[in-house]
């Protein structure tokens, strides 16, 4: 089982809908507890590409994000990998994608969580989340479905996207290929929980 912030949940799909036409990743941030892995925050990385060396800078600034947050008492660390198609129609996991949250898994010593963006249910009209969570089988192949639930209810998760996208929020958004571009813009994206 895994839980995801509205929080969190929001940032994920703000970046999709930012970079419709572009496949979107970014880590997620949080902690297991008793089994159950919370995603309390993600960190958007890329909108145009996932070169190994930008991944490699991003991920070490990332954890060097988690170990500020251990310092002021939060527990959190990466425990995981979300990602976004390009195509509204894919449905499609990409191999880079998996190799990457199993080297997060192994390199964070957690269980790691996989998500997808499902872009056709990014409306809303499906009465479910639109992101579906996987996770290692026993053959540490990505295969296992995960029953994902939002904190604190899916129905509030819902009308917080509705109310950002709305607003057209999804415009401010920042992930690290913007940051790169300009140290200014904040990949964190702090105003997400202070609206």
């Amino acid at each position: 089982m895994a839980k995801i912030s509205t929080e969190a949940y929001v940032k994920i799909a703000l970046h999709a809908a930012k970079h419709a036409l572009a496949r979107v990743d970014g880590l997620l941030i949080g902690r297991v507890e008793n089994d159950v892995i919370f995603v309390d925050d993600v960190l958007p990385l890329f909108h145009i590409s996932t070169s190994g060396l930008l991944l490699e800078a991003a991920c070490s600034v990332a954890e060097q994000l988690v170990e500020g947050a251990h310092a002021t008492g939060r527990a959190a660390t990466i425990v995981g990998y979300y990602f976004a198609n390009e195509r509204e129609t894919d449905a499609s996991t990409p191999a880079y994608t998996e190799t990457i949250a199993s080297k997060l898994c192994e390199a964070n010593g957690v269980e790691c969580l996989l998500l997808q963006l499902v872009n056709k249910a990014l409306s809303g009209e499906s009465g479910e989340l639109c992101v579906k969570a996987t996770a290692r089988d026993q053959r540490k192949n990505w295969k296992r479905a995960v029953e994902l639930e939002a904190e604190p209810s899916k129905e509030a998760a819902e009308r917080a996207l509705d109310d950002f996208l709305c607003a057209e929020a999804e415009r401010n958004i920042v992930d690290f290929d913007d940051h790169c571009e300009d140290a200014r813009k904040d990949w964190q994206n702090a105003w997400v929980s202070q609206a």
